[in-house]
């Protein structure tokens, strides 16, 4: 008579032993490695930020402008913010020697209603805060008008993705350069475009946009449909193209670029402490003409 034993079920049990003896010490160990290390990072002399971007919209005075005035804060003080409400701001039009005050209105806004633009003209803002003066000189460059706004698939990068475009006429015998945002009501921040007319002087030039998809967070970020965009198209300096270059590219390359690249540098504008160079500021006086238009997707 032959007997067999079935051994199977006691090898089974003995790998569930085995696995969950293993499950558990690695959860053990998970959690007994988890600690919280607070970094003290040095937070750095405080500095002050200025944001003088005065824009003349064509067609109309121009006559309301603001600049904007705030401390540095801490890394990671990043909803933080430090107006600066003791200061005191004038912009000089040097051309014809007219001075425009700004008045604090709140939480280091400063306001004029009786600023008045002048194309080519040279302008000069002056900050006196602390006992220092900072100072910072512009032209104000103008813009060509916005022309025929439409949209179509065929110029972007993406044959199957909508893009917008515009075009406007470039002045002739003259370097020129220009700065154009693009935001839809459904972007927390604008796209900013740069272009220079040093092999297109003179020509009819098409500015085009177009979103693309975000493969790290699968947002849709495509235009679309009943998308409302906003255009605003500007006349800059070179000075201010160059600023403007660096800057972008500062954050392009910190949205997830090449591991190459260049490290980020302090990136200094316009504005010289004239008083005290070592307390230099950051931020940038800008004098410019500008085109708006809205365009919704159809």
């Amino acid at each position: 008579m032959n007997v067999e034993f079935n051994t199977n079920k006691k090898k089974q049990m003995k790998f569930i032993n085995k696995k969950t003896f293993f499950l558990l010490i690695t959860v053990i160990m998970t959690i007994s490695c988890t600690e919280v290390i607070d970094m003290e990072l040095p937070e750095g002399e405080e500095r002050l930020v200025v944001e003088a971007n005065i824009l003349w919209e064509k067609n109309t005075t121009g006559n309301e402008q603001e600049v904007k005035l705030s401390l540095t804060t801490p890394y990671y003080n990043v909803n933080e913010r430090k107006p600066v409400t003791d200061a005191t701001v004038i912009i000089i039009n040097t051309t014809i020697n007219e001075t425009y005050n700004f008045t604090q209105d709140e939480n280091g806004s400063y306001k004029t209603t009786t600023f008045q633009p002048n194309a080519n003209h040279d302008y000069l803002i002056r900050i006196t805060y602390k006992g220092e003066i900072y100072e910072g000189a512009e032209r104000l460059m103008m813009v060509p008008e916005i022309q025929d706004i439409s949209q179509s698939k065929s110029e972007g990068q993406d044959d199957e993705v909508l893009e917008v475009k515009f075009f406007y006429q470039d002045a002739p015998d003259e370097e020129n350069y220009y700065l154009t945002g693009f935001k839809t009501e459904r972007d927390l921040f604008t796209t900013f475009d740069l272009t220079k007319d040093e092999f297109i002087n003179g020509n009819l030039i098409k500015e085009t946009w177009e979103k693309i998809d975000d493969t790290d967070t699968s947002e849709n970020e495509e235009l679309k449909k009943d998308d409302v965009v906003s255009i605003v198209h500007q006349g800059i300096s070179e000075q201010y193209y160059v600023y403007m270059n660096i800057l972008i590219n500062q954050y392009n390359s910190g949205q997830g670029g090449s591991p190459f690249q260049a490290i980020p540098v302090k990136l200094k504008g316009n504005i010289v402490n004239v008083t005290n160079k070592d307390n230099y500021c950051h931020g940038y006086f800008n004098v410019s003409e500008v085109s708006k238009a809205v365009y919704t997707v159809q």
